[in-house]
């Protein structure tokens, strides 16, 4: 959040704070609770007004017992992934009444044809995707069994890619903007292709040493590139506001009254999501 010229009034500057750490709470989580919730606030009501207005938008469900579920992450679940939304149901029929687990069943179904879905779509399911792209480096180059000098060479690549993955962390560390991040993947993939070019020119020869070095080569450089693309495609994704936009104003009519606070809390809850998906990728692809 960008920082305000004027002087903030210590109240006010609380508060907001309060609201991003539960937005970031609600939005990071499928399931979370209302004692979760309870502990970040602390004597505060505002964790009741943004749960009153973003169950009015059902943009979350509170359950008798306390526990809040984010829509979202439900309807997307349901749309593309069946398997995972068996799963959280099957989470949730242990913590919810069988009439609860089909109410949400019907709020997210109520959800298909909308600018929620077109919202889901866009900020949720298209990056999710992305990451299959890494998956496939692996499916395509990666043996299902490999020899001792196989393994070597995988331990070396999986070193180089935490190398990556903490080269990328330390730049953000150092206060340094998404495209210096970019220009510096860009680097990264052109030296690489670069070397790998050097070595396709070359002979190969008998040995093992240089087959096994081509390989390791070849998953750096396919890597490198593929982060990338998968950078440059985040960054395509977030730019076009209009999505957002749109689902927020159709929030905003389908609820007459309070149209300034619906704005204000679906707003951050949903800019929420999009950061707590771009996280679950970055984390699917240091796990990879």
């Amino acid at each position: 959040m960008s920082q305000e010229r004027r002087k903030i009034r210590p109240g006010r500057s609380r508060g907001r704070g309060i609201v991003e750490k539960i937005i970031e709470l609600l939005t990071y989580n499928v399931v979370t609770t209302w004692g979760e919730m309870s502990e970040l606030s602390g004597d505060s009501s505002i964790n009741r007004q943004i749960l009153s207005y973003l169950s009015r938008c059902k943009l979350i469900y509170k359950s008798k017992s306390g526990y809040i579920i984010s829509i979202p992450w439900l309807l997307y679940f349901y749309k593309h992934d069946k398997s995972s939304w068996e799963k959280e149901i099957g989470k949730l029929a242990q913590i919810l009444r069988i009439d609860e687990v089909r109410e949400i069943k019907k709020i997210v179904e109520a959800f298909i044809n909308t600018p929620l879905e077109r919202f889901v779509d866009h900020f949720m399911a298209a990056p999710m995707k992305m990451t299959t792209e890494l998956l496939e480096i692996f499916s395509k180059l990666i043996p299902e069994k490999c020899d001792i000098n196989e393994c070597i060479h995988l331990v070396k690549y999986f070193k180089w890619l935490f190398t990556v993955v903490m080269g990328i962390l330390d730049l953000y560390s150092s206060g340094v903007g998404f495209n210096k991040v970019v220009e510096w993947l860009s680097y990264l993939s052109k030296q690489n292709i670069k070397l790998l070019e050097l070595l396709e020119s070359e002979p190969k020869g008998d040995t093992n040493t240089n087959y096994y070095y081509y390989y390791y080569m070849k998953l750096i450089a396919e890597t490198s590139g593929t982060l990338r693309r998968i950078s440059l495609d985040l960054s395509e994704l977030k730019s076009k506001r209009d999505v957002l936009k749109e689902v927020v104003e159709w929030f905003e009519k389908m609820n007459e009254k309070g149209e300034d606070k619906i704005r204000y809390y679906v707003n951050h809850f949903l800019n929420g999501l999009i950061n707590a998906v771009t996280s679950d990728i970055s984390m699917r692809i240091l796990l990879t």
